[in-house]
């Protein structure tokens, strides 16, 4: 089962602004530099715009983030 943020959110929530943000940003080269070994890996924007948002919120540690 797939949720769709449209579902979970509000229309004025942060975290629908950080998916606006990042949805303008080119990650091409980013994702052109991913290799084709190992295990499937978590896309670019998602990583991104869990950054964005914890440092939006004042949350800077990735421990915290996750």
């Amino acid at each position: 089962m797939s949720v769709k943020l449209g579902e979970v959110l509000p229309p004025n929530h942060l975290a629908r602004f950080v998916v606006d943000i990042i949805a303008h940003i080119d990650l091409e080269p980013i994702y052109r530099r991913y290799g084709v070994l190992g295990g499937e890996a978590i896309p670019p924007k998602i990583l991104l715009g869990l950054l964005f948002y914890g440092y939006a919120t004042s949350v800077f540690s990735s421990r915290k983030i996750e």
